[in-house]
């Protein structure tokens, strides 16, 4: 259940912004999963699955959509 929502937000997120947004982000959140960045108390929920998976839907589809068009 949690990798539908993380999927679902993604593709929320992707249709509301651009891919510039996301590379940033997704690296982040591969960072803090893999333990090489330390994320403060505010930022822990970047380090989830689900982020990782919502992040990670929204750099996909925009790199789709960008050669697609």
């Amino acid at each position: 259940m949690d990798w539908t929502i993380g999927l679902l937000c993604g593709i929320g997120l992707a249709a509301a912004c651009g891919f510039r947004v996301f590379m940033p982000l997704l690296g982040t959140s591969l960072a803090g999963m893999g333990g090489y960045v330390d994320l403060s108390n505010g930022f822990d929920w970047m380090s989830s699955p689900v982020t990782v998976i919502a992040f990670g839907t929204a750099t996909v589809l925009e790199i789709a959509v960008y050669y697609i068009r």
